[in-house]
């Protein structure tokens, strides 16, 4: 018969692979056969956008201060949002290999619990890591790039959905996998998702009222 809700719920959602030679879940868990469910693509998206405000809003804090001690120029506190961006995005590429291979996962991907591993099962090395993640800077952010940013992320969509994989991670033999993610979970996702604009309204809400 078909499977009853609460085995649903506490499915594992495997990719990596091509359908055709989609390795077998963990005992215990089951593929959804759906492939708009399989590739979680949205979950993927924010994840990322989960890493990168954080990683936006620790460097220019990180430069405020640098700044107010005397170590840098005020002059750089002014620097362009875009340029700030961007930065901080290539900065990410190698704390975010750093994480994956010690901690095992970034912020956004312990959040919405996505897995990482290698074509073995086991957690990446450094040097895979960090080939996986300049993967994505350039065939997935765009280097940060604005316009560059918004094809990159596009292609790398289609792909995914039409396909299943990524290509960084069918290059590096990656898999991904899903688990169910509870509420409180999405509560801080979207807490941290819309965090860069409501910091940016604050800012400028102080700066007219200074």
């Amino acid at each position: 018969g078909s499977p009853s809700k609460s085995s649903l719920d506490e499915e594992t959602v495997v990719q990596g692979r091509p359908p055709s030679v989609q390795r077998a879940a963990p005992k215990g868990e089951r593929l959804r056969r759906n492939k708009g469910h399989r590739v979680h693509a949205w979950l993927r998206f924010l994840a990322r956008w989960v890493d990168l405000s954080l990683a936006v809003l620790v460097l220019g804090l990180a430069l405020e201060v640098a700044v107010i001690v005397g170590i840098f120029p005020a002059s750089l506190s002014k620097m362009h949002e875009g340029l700030l961006a961007m930065l901080a995005i290539f900065l990410w590429v190698f704390l975010e290999a750093g994480l994956l291979s010690t901690w095992g996962a970034t912020p956004g991907k312990w959040l919405l619990k996505i897995t990482l591993r290698d074509s073995a099962g086991q957690q990446l090395t450094f040097i895979k890591a960090l080939g996986r993640s300049f993967s994505v800077w350039l065939r997935g952010t765009g280097i940060g790039f604005p316009i560059i940013s918004v094809l990159t992320c596009a292609v790398a969509y289609r792909k995914l959905t039409e396909r299943g994989i990524t290509s960084w991670d069918r290059d590096g033999g990656f898999t991904v996998t899903h688990e169910t993610i509870g509420p409180m979970r999405v509560l801080l996702t979207l807490l941290v998702f819309f965090a860069p604009v409501l910091l940016i309204v604050f800012g400028e809400m102080i700066k007219k009222s200074g």
